[in-house]
């Protein structure tokens, strides 16, 4: 919710028009300058605090887009034109708009629950919006209808496939749909009693990996919805997976954990190779503090290297080969999600204070601040030209990151 702009004080009462009041007798005269003094004194002392207070940063987003009713959960780009976005909150609508104009071009209407998941297609032809209570729906853009619906378990985690108009959708259940949209042609990749926590679909469009609460991991062919590899669990250590990501290779995953480590598998023969501690050594954080919220690997280029943020603000850069450490730091807020650049190397980290913070992959310097939120940042998409952040503020931002990219290699 925005701030409230600050009221200032009352100015304090006139000495001399009290001093002209012949009724006042002396005694009541210094009564009241102890009243006036102490005003002053407050005043002054309010004053003094917030001239110490630092301006909020300037807001340098190009368009804010003010028309959900609460938290902005989701956000997505079309991938085509890059000219609509999608963004879902805690109101129970996605809402389809225009970057430029902020005008409202779908409304995706009919969910009873916050919508926590919304994603373009791969052709921008169609777009799925899922609920917390496990509504899904598919719009059809060129019509602005509703093609297809469903109702599951509660969600948590929605995906279009790559190549095909094929949806999927893992479930608290345990259970992964696999829906071919729109006949909603039905399969089931089955849990095994653990409760889902997320997944990814593989370059290859051919199989999906699925992490589940009881620290296993499952590799699965979508078309026979055979299991190849279930890796259980991955490590004593670990309480969890929180997020995941696939390297552009088509083997490596890389999976982030409640506990503070990431996970390196391959998924030619399910084994683990790899893991990586996700923590610095500060002395304060809790056990909840550290859990990675996000991982992503760096998908352009030869260069093998990941990225890894956690809820206590450390932020690594690795090397996954030597699974070395390239930089490391710790930044003043937790981080929810952290992503790379299509095409150079800059990892855009967002968090919890409202900003976007861009990093040079390579060498690990700031770069820019993405700065006009006012509360958290709750998702961020982006595209070669575009970034729009949803957040707790209510709002939805868009950001030219042409002014800034146009000159790194």
């Amino acid at each position: 919710m925005m701030p409230h702009s600050n009221t200032p004080p009352s100015s304090p009462r006139n000495l001399d028009e009290i001093m002209e009041d012949d009724d006042n007798e002396e005694e009541d005269i210094v009564e009241v300058i102890d009243i006036d003094d102490t005003e002053n004194a407050e005043e002054n002392e309010s004053d003094s605090a917030s001239s110490t207070e630092e301006p909020p940063p300037p807001d340098i987003s190009k368009m804010v887009f003010s028309k959900h009713h609460g938290p902005v959960f989701c956000c997505s780009l079309e991938p085509k034109e890059g000219t609509l976005a999608v963004t879902g909150g805690q109101d129970d609508r996605g809402l389809v708009w225009n970057i430029e104009s902020g005008e409202i071009v779908l409304e995706c209407n009919d969910h009873h629950d916050s919508v926590t998941h919304v994603e373009f297609n791969h052709d921008g032809t169609y777009v799925a919006t899922g609920d917390i209570s496990g509504t899904v729906q598919v719009w059809k853009l060129a019509t602005k209808a509703c093609v297809w619906k469903t109702q599951v378990g509660d969600i948590v985690w929605l995906k279009w496939h790559h190549g095909a108009n094929v949806l999927v959708a893992g479930t608290l259940d345990g259970d992964v749909y696999v829906w071919k949209i729109p006949s909603g042609e039905t399969k089931v990749l089955p849990g095994h009693g653990s409760r889902l926590e997320c997944g990814v679909i593989m370059p290859d469009g051919k199989r999906c990996v699925v992490t589940y609460r009881d620290s296993s991991i499952k590799v699965f062919d979508m078309k026979s919805t055979s299991v190849i590899h279930h890796i259980k669990p991955v490590a004593p250590a670990i309480d969890g997976f929180t997020c995941i990501d696939a390297h552009n290779d088509n083997i490596v995953v890389i999976a982030g954990t409640y506990s503070g480590q990431a996970v390196l598998i391959t998924t030619q023969s399910g084994k683990v190779v790899g893991m990586l501690n996700c923590s610095l050594p500060s002395g304060d954080s809790s056990e909840e503090d550290t859990s990675v919220e996000s991982v992503a690997f760096y998908k352009s280029g030869d260069l093998s290297i990941a990225a890894t943020g956690s809820l206590d603000g450390t932020f690594i850069i690795w090397d996954t080969v030597h699974q070395s450490i390239r930089h490391a730091m710790k930044l003043d807020f937790g981080i929810v999600k952290l992503q790379w650049h299509k095409k150079k190397p800059l990892v855009f980290v967002a968090g919890l204070k409202g900003r976007i913070e861009v990093y040079d992959g390579l060498s690990g310097t700031l770069k820019w601040k993405l700065t006009g939120h006012s509360e958290d940042i709750l998702d961020f998409c982006m595209n070669n030209s575009t970034l729009v952040s949803g957040s707790d503020d209510m709002s939805a931002r868009v950001f030219s990151l042409l002014p800034l990219t146009m000159n790194v290699v």
